[in-house]
């Protein structure tokens, strides 16, 4: 990769941009088209001239797919590999993530990632990478991979109506609804009070999104809903993030204290959701759960448009 396009070299590394280096991101995208806008703004926070690049797909011919259309266009060029090389705990795999500068998990192997990569090595150093600064993106399931919980499939109309369930649940009055609850799986945690819901308005997902806040409102998770080619770029360390691409980023706040019926059969009921609608440029705190104001994402829009 050029210094064109990422506008710095090596040779000109100063003590900020190392500073840069040794932050983590998490570049969810809310799924479509991967525009090259986007894998401009992800190669430019790692502020390297020829990122190592780990791409995970369902398969190594999506992978190699992948690459020829999303990065090959930009000058980048990636590695693949797939769930069952994480489950196998794959020594190539392995090798790659421990030096990788960016990890981008492809939706189709969002679910295989999240149903694999628990208590495998391949984990382990992940969040040992996210202590050190790597950038991790991820578009469709591999962007709601990277919160607490995420559907695995189901409609929004039915996520209000008969709700979710984990595998291991066992509730037979919601074993009864007829259409059951849709299938809910844990994600990988990396941002634990988040939960990120691809396709947002593309596919009306509010009612999935509303669900499953609702749900882990003791854990006092922030929805994050994401339109299609849309990102929201995340300060790891710092628990903010702004927004980029064509759509829009809605933030949902459940109620923190009123009663709520996520666990009783029948339509869900909940009072003071908080809804706020982003666009590009605008972001939110998310430790602070406030948004922020164009001014006060300058500097990571400064980042990741150097």
């Amino acid at each position: 990769m050029s210094a064109l396009i990422f506008g710095v070299g090596e040779h000109i590394l100063s003590g900020a941009l190392q500073w840069r280096r040794n932050r983590t991101y998490l570049m969810p995208i809310g799924g479509g088209p991967v525009r090259e806008s986007l894998i401009r703004v992800m190669g430019n926070l790692r502020c390297v001239d020829s990122p190592l690049i780990l791409l995970i797909a369902a398969s190594r011919a999506d992978g190699q797919r992948l690459c020829r259309q999303m990065l090959t266009p930009t000058g980048l060029s990636g590695q693949v590999c797939t769930p069952d090389d994480i489950a196998c705990d794959d020594p190539s795999t392995l090798a790659t993530i421990e030096a990788a500068d960016i990890v981008f998990v492809d939706g189709g192997a969002g679910t295989g990632v999240a149903r694999t990569a628990p208590g495998s090595r391949f984990e382990e150093v992940l969040l040992y990478r996210l202590s050190r600064g790597i950038v991790v993106a991820g578009t469709g399931k591999g962007a709601s991979l990277m919160g607490r919980a995420m559907f695995c499939s189901g409609d929004s109309l039915a996520a209000l109506r008969y709700g979710g369930a984990y595998p291991d649940e066992v509730n037979p009055q919601k074993e009864r609804a007829s259409p059951p609850p849709a299938p809910v799986i844990e994600g990988l945690g990396l941002m634990p009070n988040l939960i990120i819901e691809r396709h947002f308005f593309d596919r009306n997902r509010f009612g999935r999104l509303a669900y499953l806040i609702t749900r882990h409102r003791e854990q006092q998770v922030i929805g994050l809903g994401l339109d299609d080619s849309t990102a929201a770029v995340i300060d790891w360390q710092d628990e903010q993030f702004a927004v980029f691409g064509d759509g829009n980023a809605t933030v949902m706040l459940g109620a923190r204290f009123a009663p709520d019926t996520a666990e009783e059969p029948g339509t869900l009921t909940t009072f003071g959701l908080q809804v706020d609608l982003l666009g590009e440029g605008y972001g939110y705190d998310i430790g602070r759960g406030r948004p922020l104001a164009r001014g006060e994402v300058a500097n990571l829009a400064d980042i990741v448009r150097s």
